[in-house]
């Protein structure tokens, strides 16, 4: 009982710490491919896990994110891994705004 409530608790602790965050980072990769004159601008996404019961917590970092990007207006957007753990309802709505992103 004793090892099952420090489970419990260090769930808690790790549940709590659990903080959504925006890193932004900016690095210039050459490559020798014959992509247009300037480069390319790539934005990579990854792991929202948007059912883990924060989206309250996690909607204005998306919308932040959603607002970089359309500034930024990356010529490819690459979207990767872990946008939830099992349901992917919750994650409907975002990804109506996301796909506004798009071009016409």
């Amino acid at each position: 009982l004793a090892l099952a409530a420090a489970a419990v608790v260090l769930a808690a602790v790790y549940f709590g710490s659990v903080q959504h965050h925006l890193s932004v980072e900016r690095r210039t990769v050459e490559v020798d491919a014959g992509v247009k004159p300037g480069g390319l601008l790539v934005a990579h996404l990854s792991d929202f896990h948007y059912d883990t019961g924060l989206e309250a917590r996690l909607d204005p970092l998306l919308d932040e994110i959603l607002c970089q990007l359309k500034a930024a207006r990356p010529d490819i957007i690459l979207l990767t891994g872990d946008y939830v753990n099992r349901d992917p309802r919750p994650a409907e709505a975002f990804c109506r705004r996301f796909v506004r992103l798009l071009p016409e």
